[in-house]
């Protein structure tokens, strides 16, 4: 995910940013955030959707922000997402302001700019990190929309914006926050070897974490699901399949072996009938 703009993108940049106050065409799409739980000390990663698109896109532009002190973005990862090898990502983290900027643009400016075409899919991935001494609470992740009037009926818009390739057609979805519930391990019922089902689909984070070369991943099943685990590199690529079938219902374990693999922070996905989460582990030889 790279962190600045590139001089190719700067007009398809003006067109998201500076708009006359109504230019939106009508829209039905909807960009949603996953709700996750962690544990204080843990990493975790939360999906970013859009949903109901009807639309091809060559630009988009998502502003978001939090607000908790023991939680800090790490990163943003397009390796899951649908835009291809056409576009590129560019973010602006900032843990102080508590505040994440994603920007999907082409990698290159050519006419007619490529299109990305799908009705749901994920669009960027964030990975928190949770402080340690966190405590129970939940984190909201909300969108931002700021409207700064310019000159005349041009406007600089700060919000949740989607480009066509002519770069002048703007659509803004609407937005359903998602959040982080930071919770507390309370007792063996609460997880792997408890004697009840899970409340909800979980991924825990793998133990021991740094690992060398094995580490165990548990995540936990509500209802009977198909499973699909895996583990990637830092460039998206996958390294591994560690589960791909049905499972029953309950807490499973899953040892991985990173004896063929260089040291690195890697990156394992939990696929079900629900959704998917997906958390970062790091080898260290």
């Amino acid at each position: 995910m790279k962190t600045k703009l590139t001089t190719l993108t700067v007009t398809i940049c003006l067109a998201l940013c500076l708009a006359p106050a109504v230019s939106l065409a009508d829209y039905a799409g909807v960009v949603t955030v996953d709700s996750v739980t962690a544990l204080p000390g843990e990493s975790v990663g939360v999906p970013i959707w859009l949903r109901g698109n009807d639309v091809g896109i060559s630009a988009m532009s998502i502003p978001l922000k939090f607000a908790s002190p023991y939680v800090t973005v790490d990163s943003i990862s397009l390796s899951s997402a649908v835009w291809g090898a056409s576009f590129a990502g560019y973010s602006v983290i900032d843990n102080d302001q508590q505040t994440v900027s994603i920007t999907i643009l082409p990698i290159e400016s050519i006419s007619p700019l490529p299109e990305a075409v799908f009705v749901d899919g994920i669009v960027a991935e964030m990975f928190f990190s949770v402080s340690p001494a966190a405590l129970p609470h939940s984190v909201s992740i909300d969108s931002i929309y700021e409207d700064t009037q310019v000159f005349g009926d041009v406007h600089d818009f700060t919000r949740i914006d989607i480009s066509d390739n002519t770069g002048l057609g703007l659509y803004q979805p609407d937005y359903v926050p998602g959040q982080i519930e930071v919770r507390i391990a309370t007792g063996i019922n609460d997880g792997p070897g408890g004697l009840s089902l899970p409340a909800e689909f979980a991924l825990d984070q793998n133990y021991p974490n740094p690992f060398n070369p094995t580490t165990v991943i548990g995540f936990g099943l509500p209802a009977a699901s198909r499973v699909d685990l895996q583990v990637f590199n830092i460039l998206g690529q996958n390294v591994k399949t560690l589960v791909d079938r049905p499972m029953e219902a309950g807490w499973h374990d899953v040892e991985f072996n990173g004896a063929d693999l260089p040291s690195g922070i890697y990156f394992y996905r939990l696929r079900h009938d629900n959704g998917n989460l997906t958390r970062k582990m790091m080898l260290v030889k």
